[in-house]
């Protein structure tokens, strides 16, 4: 007869088998001392580890989505904008109001616990990133220890050995740890949507699980409530952790045996949370296009705008981008925050048929070993956490398209499960075939040199996001024939007052893409910056010819005016300024301009005027306060 788990025969009135030392109820005082002391070395080793790793990047710049979400986000900074519920059509639409992506909205309403964290660093140091990567630092630290915690309380319930937990344990954490591709989640600052939500996830599992373990009903309770806390809140970072009600029921049922029926039961709490996500895409989908509203507009809520994925088309190609991650997981070379990647619209493609064929010999290879070995639940680990993969993978990789098909940071969550296959996998070598002496250290070995090797990865990986210039420079020479990379390469060159070669970049930008908008804008405004004025005149009138749509840009209306300015033809110029900001009260530098132009002309009193609300508008403006204060000197003399 097949050895039953310990834990699923207390019933009985003597186990079959001895109960292991560690798992008696009561623990001899010096060894349950010895046992948290080793504990807590080998969390502040982790967290060590991690601060190592990731603590020289803290003073690091904002890059790419940092400041399109956060540092120009008009939602972001202002406490008011949590109370989005109130009006929420309103809210919604407030971005595409403004001339900037409606993602800003939609991005804030679903994930408002993750904006309330960048609030808090808001409030405490502005936009400075200092405050807010150390946060993101110790997130991932959280989520290592979580990992070495939920792992051996996993490997533990199915009685594994307190030496084989330890090292699976504590493998895969450090593996996780240190991998570079954890970067992007990491060091990227926005990305804390990812880091987050993984607290969130592990701590609504854990909780979840050490509920069965409960010394009472009401401890049982507690726990289930808090899991059922942190899958909300989770869910309210980002939508991934929706599949945490999911994963909750596979591992009971293909880890622990438990019935289906039992461990649906058991998880209602959480699976009634499930229409929490969809609901809230339905709300935005309705509060921005209410004549469109429906299931698929929500779906397709964060898709491009302009020419959006076909669903089937962007399902199919997430197959050729889920082997990619599992390949970087395994061998992680050629990191790239913004890959070019081809769209397969069939299945009989050879990457999408070789993705598949490996896939299925993944779960065919795992399966196998789990059948093989019955009467031992560790041989499911491998199995059930090649499934943890793919379940948290899902969300972004398959059931709702995103505007880019491969962003690293999407594989964080996922990733846990390969480490804890991974050091499953060492630690069964380990056992099977280095039983002798002479063998015995070489699994820890080949551990800590793929750990170290990781590690410099990560460190290198850390150099190409210390400056724009470098990430952007690292980024262009992966993926040379995509435009908002050239972009992105020319605004890193604009800051450095590298105008010439800002403007070359730019130019490679537009004629890769010639509706770009924003490279279109800057091109203008980069021809301004030099002085070709001129040119600048010619290429507006010239494209709004083609294009008319550009012409209605208040952007575009504001670099044409500085341009007629320049060339002698001030008041035609002031006349698109006025006409800027009687549609745009908002505009800074509109009022700036606007402002500079009474002034050159002797109208004290207007100057002031669009001086002040400009001042209002960006508080932390270098120059405005002395011209406010020269000007009222000026105006105090004359009235004298």
């Amino acid at each position: 007869m097949a050895k039953k788990n310990s834990r699923r025969t207390d019933h009985l009135a003597q186990p079959t088998q001895p109960l292991p030392v560690e798992d008696h109820a009561v623990m001899p005082a010096p060894a349950q001392r010895s046992t948290w002391l080793w504990r807590g070395l080998a969390g502040l080793f982790l967290v060590a580890v991690c601060v190592a790793l990731y603590g020289r990047t803290l003073d690091y710049p904002m890059v790419f989505d940092d400041e399109m979400y956060l540092r120009n986000n008009p939602l972001a900074g202002k406490a008011e904008s949590f109370g989005y519920l109130g009006n929420i059509r309103e809210f919604a639409n407030r971005p595409a109001k403004l001339g900037l992506d409606p993602d800003l909205a939609t991005n804030f309403i679903m994930r408002p616990v993750a904006y309330a964290t960048f609030y808090l660093n808001y409030w405490f140091d502005g936009f400075h990133p200092r405050w807010y990567r150390a946060l993101n630092i110790l997130l991932h630290a959280a989520n290592v220890l979580l990992i070495a915690g939920f792992t051996g309380m996993l490997l533990r319930r199915l009685g594994v050995d307190r030496h084989a937990r330890g090292f699976i344990s504590l493998t895969a954490a450090l593996l996780f740890a240190v991998h570079p591709l954890a970067t992007e989640s990491v060091t990227y600052i926005i990305q804390r949507f990812a880091s987050l939500s993984t607290v969130f996830y592990l701590g609504c599992l854990w909780l979840y699980f050490a509920a069965d373990q409960a010394s009472s009903l009401r401890q049982q309770r507690l726990f289930r409530a808090g899991a059922t806390g942190m899958l909300l809140l989770g869910m309210m970072t980002k939508e991934s952790t929706i599949t945490a009600p999911v994963m909750a029921v596979l591992l009971d049922t293909l880890l622990f045996r438990t019935t289906l029926r039992e461990a649906l039961k058991k998880a209602v709490p959480l699976l009634l949370c499930l229409p929490v996500i969809p609901g809230f895409m339905l709300l935005v989908a309705w509060a921005q296009k209410p004549e469109a509203f429906g299931l698929a507009s929500a779906i397709h809520l964060a898709n491009l705008k302009d020419n959006p994925w076909e669903h089937t088309h962007y399902l199919i190609t997430q197959l050729t981008v889920v082997l990619h991650y599992l390949r970087l997981l395994v061998w992680p070379t050629g990191q790239n925050i913004d890959p070019t990647w081809p769209v397969y619209d069939h299945l009989f493609h050879w990457s999408v048929l070789r993705a598949l064929a490996v896939f299925a010999l993944l779960f065919g290879g795992t399966a196998w070993i789990m059948r093989r070995s019955t009467s031992q639940p560790q041989h499911r680990v491998p199995f059930v956490f090649l499934l943890w993969f793919f379940v948290c993978i899902f969300p972004s990789s398959g059931a709702v398209p995103l505007p880019d098909m491969v962003a690293e940071h999407r594989s964080y969550m996922a990733s846990i499960g390969i480490f804890i296959g991974i050091a499953w996998g060492l630690n069964w070598v380990r056992e099977q075939f280095l039983t002798h002496d002479h063998l015995l250290h070489l699994a820890p070995v080949a551990a800590s040199v793929s750990i170290l090797g990781l590690s410099v990865a990560t460190w290198h990986r850390n150099d190409v996001w210390s400056t724009k210039l470098s990430l952007w420079q690292d980024t262009q020479a992966k993926s040379p024939g995509k435009y908002r990379v050239w972009a992105n390469l020319g605004v890193a060159h604009f800051e450095r007052k590298e105008y010439e070669e800002a403007l070359r970049c730019t130019e490679k930008s537009v004629a890769l893409e010639p509706l770009f908008a924003r490279g279109q804008l800057n091109r203008f405004a980069l021809l301004n910056t030099l002085n070709r004025h001129q040119d600048t005149i010619k290429e507006i009138e010239k494209i709004v010819k083609t294009m008319p749509e550009f012409g209605r840009s208040v952007d575009v209306q504001y670099q044409y005016a500085v341009a007629l300015i320049s060339v002698g033809r001030e008041h035609e110029g002031a006349g698109w300024l006025k006409n800027i900001v009687a549609n745009r009260p908002d505009h800074t530098y509109a009022h700036i301009a606007l402002g500079s132009f009474y002034q050159a002309t002797r109208q004290p009193a207007a100057a002031l005027h669009h001086f002040r609300i400009a001042l209002q508008l960006q508080p932390t403006h270098p120059k405005l306060p002395t011209l406010i204060q020269q000007l009222e000197q000026k105006d105090s003399l004359a009235v004298q």
